[in-house]
C-alpha cells in the first residue's frame, strides 16, 4: 500500500515534469481579495483557459493525474494472501478490502495545483471506486464522512417521547465526560433545540415547485458547561451537537407536529423558507440548460447559511456564524418548471470578520451592505449569483470531463466535488488551501 501511496502523489505531483502553476488567476482569485474593481475582475471573464497553450498544459496535467491514480490504484489486483481458510466463507473472502479512494487536489494562494497531501480545503475531492464484473455488482455507497460530533436524526412527525429516548444516550455521554455541569438544564434545553428544529424542518418538506429541493439539512449547535444550548455559533472549545434531518417518504397517516415558535424562531423559520425557494429557483434557472460535463451529472448542491442577529438568513462566507448545512437535490422525474422571479433582487453574504478592505471594495463597486459589531451582510445581486453558479458549472465540468477521459482497467471515478468559496460580486472561485468553501458541487460519474 506504501507504494500505491507514494505512486499517486508522484503522480499527481511531478508526473512527466509538468509545470503545476497553470490554472486560470480568475477561476480562484476572487475580485476583493485582489484589489480589482469589478470592470477590471469582469474583463478576464471568458479569458479561462487562453491562450491554447495554457489550456492544453492544464489539460495534459489532470489526464496524468488521473492516469496516475487509475494505474496505481489498479496495481492493488485481486489476491487471495489474505483470504480466510474458514468453509463457511466464500472462497475469496478477506476481513479487509479497499472500497473507497479519494484523490484530493488542491490549488496554492498563487495558482499551484497538485494533491493535498496535508491540512488544508480541498478544491476538488475525487472519489475512487473499484468496478466489479456485472455478475458482481458493487453496492452504491456513499463516502463515510469524517465527524465525532453526536448527532439526532430527525422527522417532522416524530413523537415527543421519542425525541427524548433518541437524546438521552447523548446527554449521559456528555455528563460522564465531565463537560456540562449541569445535567437537568442541558436535557431541558437540548430537547427543546430539538423540537424548534423539528419546527423549522417541518416548513422545508413543503414542494418549493422547482426541480430542484431540499433533500437534507443539518444544523450544528454548541453546549456550554452549564448546559445551555447556543444555536448559530462558530467554533469553539464547548460540545458540539448536530440535528439532521433527511427527506423521507412519509408514513401513511403521519401527522406533522405543529409546535408555536417564539417571534425570533418564526421569524428564522420564514426566512429560511423563501431562502430556500429562492435558491432551488436559481438552481433551476441556471441547470435548466444541461450545462455539465458529458457522462456525468451534478445531483446535489450544498450550501452553507447562516443567521442575523436580526433573523437575516444569508450564506456564510469565511468564519461567520454558522445556521446549518441545506443540501439541495435535482428531481430529475419532475417536468421542467419555469421558475418565477425571486421577490428579493439580491443574495445576502455574511461575513463574521470586519474586513476593511472587502468593505472598501464594496463601497468602491457600489455593492451594499450592513454592518454590526457581530458581522457584516453584504446585498450581492441574485443575477450575479446565477453567473456565478453557472460559471463553477463550467469549471466543475473541466475536471469532470477529464475523469471521464482517463479512467482505470478496474479503478474509476465514482465521484467528484469541485468547492468554491462565493466573492462579493456574486461570483464562485475554486476554494484555495487555506480557504474555506461556500459552496459545493456534487457529481456522480453516470458511465461508471
Amino acid at each position: 500500500m506504501l507504494n500505491i501511496a507514494i505512486a499517486l502523489v508522484m503522480g499527481a505531483n511531478v508526473h512527466a515534469g509538468i509545470d503545476r502553476n497553470i490554472v486560470p488567476e480568475n477561476w480562484y482569485s476572487l475580485p476583493e481579495d485582489s484589489g480589482l474593481r469589478i470592470n477590471e475582475a469582469v474583463s478576464t471573464e471568458g479569458k479561462a483557459l487562453k491562450p491554447r497553450e495554457k489550456e492544453a498544459a492544464l489539460t495534459k496535467l489532470l489526464d496524468n493525474i488521473f492516469e496516475a491514480n487509475g494505474e496505481a490504484l489498479d496495481q492493488l489486483g485481486t489476491t487471495l494472501d489474505n483470504a480466510t481458510p474458514d468453509p463457511r466463507r466464500p472462497k475469496d473472502w478477506t476481513a479487509w478490502h479497499a472500497e473507497y479512494f479519494a484523490t484530493d487536489l488542491s490549488i496554492s494562494a498563487s495558482g499551484l495545483l497538485g494533491a493535498l497531501t496535508w491540512k488544508g480545503s480541498p478544491s476538488v475531492q475525487v472519489f475512487w471506486r473499484r468496478q466489479n464484473e456485472a455478475r458482481k455488482p458493487a453496492v452504491p455507497a456513499l463516502p463515510p464522512e469524517k465527524t465525532e460530533v453526536p448527532s439526532l436524526n430527525i422527522t417532522s412527525d416524530m413523537p415527543e417521547g421519542q425525541i427524548s429516548a433518541q437524546l438521552e444516550p447523548a446527554i449521559r455521554a456528555m455528563v460522564a465526560g465531565g463537560k456540562i455541569n449541569d445535567e437537568n438544564a442541558l436535557r431541558k434545553n437540548l430537547t427543546a433545540a430539538a423540537e424548534n428544529f423539528q419546527a423549522v424542518v417541518a416548513g422545508l418538506e413543503k414542494d418549493p415547485g422547482f426541480q430542484w429541493w431540499v433533500s437534507r439539512f443539518r444544523l450544528d449547535v454548541t453546549i456550554d458547561v452549564s448546559g445551555k444550548v447556543n444555536p448559530f455559533l462558530g467554533m469553539g472549545a464547548e460540545t458540539k451537537f448536530r440535528f439532521d434531518w433527511a427527506r423521507i417518504q412519509a408514513k401513511q397517516g403521519a401527522v406533522t407536529r405543529q409546535r408555536k415558535l417564539a417571534a425570533a424562531d418564526a421569524r428564522v423559520k420564514s426566512n429560511l423558507e423563501e431562502f430556500v425557494r429562492a435558491t432551488a429557483a436559481d438552481l433551476e434557472a441556471i441547470t435548466a440548460s444541461g450545462k455539465v460535463a458529458t457522462g456525468f451529472q451534478m445531483y446535489q448542491f450544498r450550501v452553507g447559511i447562516g443567521a442575523t442577529a436580526t433573523g437575516t438568513i444569508g450564506i456564510v462566507k469565511g468564519t461567520g456564524s454558522v445556521l446549518g448545512q441545506i443540501y439541495f437535490a435535482q428531481n430529475v422525474k419532475k417536468p421542467v418548471v419555469h421558475p418565477r422571479e425571486s421577490v428579493d433582487d439580491y443574495v445576502n453574504v455574511i461575513e463574521a470578520e470586519h474586513s476593511k478592505a472587502h468593505m472598501n471594495f464594496a463601497e468602491a463597486n457600489g455593492i451594499a451592505f450592513d454592518s454590526s459589531a457581530d458581522e457584516v451582510v453584504y446585498k450581492v445581486e441574485r443575477a450575479k449569483f446565477r453567473k456565478g453558479i453557472e460559471r463553477a458549472l463550467k469549471m466543475g465540468s473541466f475536471f469532470a470531463a477529464r475523469a471521464s477521459q482517463k479512467p482505470g482497467r478496474r479503478w474509476k471515478v465514482f465521484e467528484m466535488r469541485p468547492a468554491f468559496d462565493l466573492s462579493l460580486t456574486g461570483a464562485l472561485g475554486l476554494v484555495t488551501v487555506g480557504g474555506l468553501a461556500s459552496v459545493e458541487l456534487d457529481y456522480y460519474n453516470e458511465n461508471f
